[in-house]
């Protein structure tokens, strides 16, 4: 088909679009089943993002895709690209492409979908029988189109949405004006998912420096000068301005001899002529000029200076722009920064998000706070989750864990610098709620358009010095702690004390365990009742073991009376082994509230023995009064256990557990206050 307008060939297949930008000249051509027609003009898109274009073929896990059209949408925080694709069975789905985050969709039948003005972020809403979560809403303006689209569309068009998601499948709802929502139903990919079979057309990036194509270079682009104006080159290095050849690709540092490449992505002042080297890739929304600290929105065809940001005092942080930061083998870039702070009571609060980027695994963030760091990412949100719902103490399931909300609240942006993959303004505010499962964080940050979720783990000082290549004592020291902070024990408390309960449930059941041996009978003593009012001397035993700990079990027949024997054990050779003491007593009556009885007729006194052989006892005794002196009669057993000691290790053992649980529950203590609930 050719252009109404230029009469350029424009590919087109009525089965897929009812629209098809031209373009050599972006007129937009409607077509229907009889004929076609102009209907005005499209604007220029910037290059895309990532390995999709118009006219690629793209290989997504086994399946083969063809790119026939793109349609770009702006909104407050920024920019997505929607693009149509022919799947290889013929049918027809989209690619959605918000920054970093890719999700294949396909527009579903209609269905009933929530009211637009009564709908907020964060609610809960039922489309096509599933619940989700509403994480944006938002009006979209069609910044422009290329290639094929099955729908009309016209550059400046506003659409309300929502974006919808259940942690598996994502939804967005578009309410056409004077049509039907449509509805795209689908699930994320990751980037490395697409694999660029054929390449297509694209298109040099717009708001960087005028660039031209060097076809003698390859098609690399170099840096020229744009109306007259000479360039402000700064060393990417030590930030001495450069001499700028025109048409060079590379320029050396006359000051600290760096190699400043000129073909990566600049953003040009338009302030202060100063072009800013863009460090990330083309998700970067927002670059804070280096010259004169304007606020540079990268968003549209040209650079746009949104302002200076308020002359407030740079904060000292331990982290700076251009460092690098190693995480789980993964080398990061410092790329941008912004400052939050908040209020409580009178006292303000202060923390930093350091935007992390590395080429083939995108951006993440560390977060810092009074000394303590956190590694964070963006999360989808859990489901059925609504953050305005939860409140201290409140808990909820996710990803297998348990979480519990530890603050909610308010803060604004106080400082920002770099580059960013949003529009941020000292004085921007959100509402935020976080919940911990250590060393994990969960937070939710919600605005009247925006909903967005993010998972945080705690990380050491020594993980950070670590991953930033400096010295552990170099970092700010740690104050107070952080929400997400493990308790964290020395290694002596953190090895001795399951040790200890283990010896203390080891020792425990070897006392038990004493308690019942009560070892093998080797006599029975009769003791006349009249012979031990003085020393008496009993008839000997025979012990077979030893050595062996032997047990002396006294009984005596009496009523409220006592008894006490003073004994000692004598060998064969009439010595004296073991002094011990034994004693009984036992009282009985009646009062007022029934019978009582008190004490006991028995004792029981354990001794050791080292060899075998005979033995007697020599038996010395007092009694409460002289018709107390009755017969006794003492059974000697061999082969006993003592409890007692082991009893006496039980309870030092559980002690020094007790210690070591009462260190990590006053941690706990000291983090959450008296709310805790152990």
């Amino acid at each position: 088909m050719k252009c109404p307008n230029c009469a350029q060939e424009v590919e087109a297949d009525r089965r897929a679009g009812h629209l098809v930008v031209c373009s050599a000249c972006q007129s937009t051509i409607l077509m229907d089943a009889k004929a076609t027609r102009l209907a005005g003009r499209m604007a220029v898109l910037s290059a895309p993002r990532g390995p999709l274009a118009v006219g690629a073929v793209i290989d997504l896990n086994g399946e083969t895709f063809t790119v026939l059209g793109r349609v770009r949408y702006g909104y407050s925080r920024g920019f997505w690209d929607e693009w149509y694709v022919r799947r290889e069975n013929g049918k027809y789905a989209w690619i959605s492409q918000d920054e970093e985050n890719f999700t294949v969709q396909r527009l579903r039948d209609q269905g009933k979908v929530p009211e637009y003005a009564t709908t907020s972020p964060g609610d809960i809403v039922r489309v096509l029988g599933h619940e989700f979560h509403v994480n944006e809403k938002d009006i979209a303006e069609c910044e422009g189109a290329e290639g094929q689209i099955p729908f009309e569309v016209e550059s400046g068009e506003r659409t309300p949405f929502l974006d919808l998601s259940d942690g598996e499948r994502f939804v967005s709802v578009e309410y056409a004006i004077g049509g039907a929502p449509r509805i795209f139903v689908g699930r994320r990919i990751q980037p490395t998912d697409l694999e660029v079979i054929a390449e297509g057309f694209t298109r040099n990036r717009g708001g960087a420096i005028p660039l031209e194509r060097d076809e003698g270079e390859h098609g690399r682009e170099r840096v020229v000068r744009s109306g007259g104006r000479t360039l402000a080159i700064r060393c990417d290095q030590c930030d001495a301005s450069l001499p700028v050849v025109e048409g060079a690709s590379h320029v050396e540092c006359e000051h600290c001899g760096a190699e400043n490449d000129l073909t990566v992505r600049r953003a040009l002042c338009p302030a202060c002529n100063l072009s800013n080297r863009v460090s990330a890739d083309a998700s970067v929304q927002q670059i804070v000029c280096r010259g004169c600290s304007n606020r540079l929105d990268l968003r549209g065809e040209s650079v746009v200076a949104l302002g200076v940001l308020a002359r407030l005092k740079r904060p000292n942080l331990p982290v700076r722009i251009g460092d690098t930061f190693k995480h789980e083998d993964i080398e990061y870039q410092v790329v941008g920064v912004v400052r939050w702070g908040s209020y409580e009571g009178m006292h303000h609060y202060s923390s930093s998000e350091f935007l992390l980027f590395a080429p083939d695994h995108g951006y993440r963030f560390l977060i810092y706070e009074d000394g303590h760091f956190s590694f964070s990412e963006k999360i989808d949100p859990p489901k059925g989750a609504d953050p305005r719902s939860l409140f201290f103490g409140s808990q909820f399931q996710y990803a297998g864990e348990t979480w519990r909300v530890y603050e909610r609240g308010e803060q604004t942006v106080d400082w920002v610098d770099g580059e960013l993959t949003w529009v941020a303004a000292v004085g921007d505010h959100v509402s935020y709620m976080d919940a911990v499962s250590e060393p994990h964080l969960l937070s939710a940050e919600w605005t009247p358009t925006e909903s967005e979720w993010y998972g945080s783990t705690y990380l050491q000082p020594s993980e950070v010095a670590q991953g930033l290549g400096v010295p552990e004592e170099t970092l700010p020291k740690r104050i107070g702690l952080a929400p997400n902070q493990p308790y964290s024990a020395s290694k002596f408390f953190r090895q001795t004390g399951p040790i200890a309960g283990v010896f203390a449930l080891v020792f425990l059941g070897m006392a038990i365990a004493a308690m019942f041996k009560r070892g093998e009978p080797v006599a029975t003593l009769e003791i006349p009742g009249v012979e031990y009012r003085r020393e008496y001397l009993t008839e000997a035993f025979r012990i077979t073991d030893g050595p062996t700990v032997c047990k002396a079990r006294l009984e005596a027949p009496i009523r409220n009376e006592w008894v006490y024997l003073d004994v000692a054990l004598i060998d064969e050779q009439d010595r004296a082994l073991v002094d011990f003491s034994t004693q009984a007593s036992y009282y009985e009556g009646v009062a007022s509230d029934g019978p009582w009885t008190e004490g006991r007729r028995h004792d029981s006194t354990v001794f050791r023995v080292d060899a075998p052989g005979e033995y007697r006892f020599l038996l010395k005794g007092e009694a409460s009064t002289p018709n107390a002196f009755r017969p006794l009669r003492i059974d000697v057993l061999q082969g006993a256990a003592i409890s007692r000691y082991h009893f006496i290790g039980a309870g030092l053992c559980a002690a020094w557990g007790c210690v070591v649980w009462l260190r990590g529950h006053s941690f706990h203590h000291k983090k959450w206050g008296g709310d805790e609930d152990e």
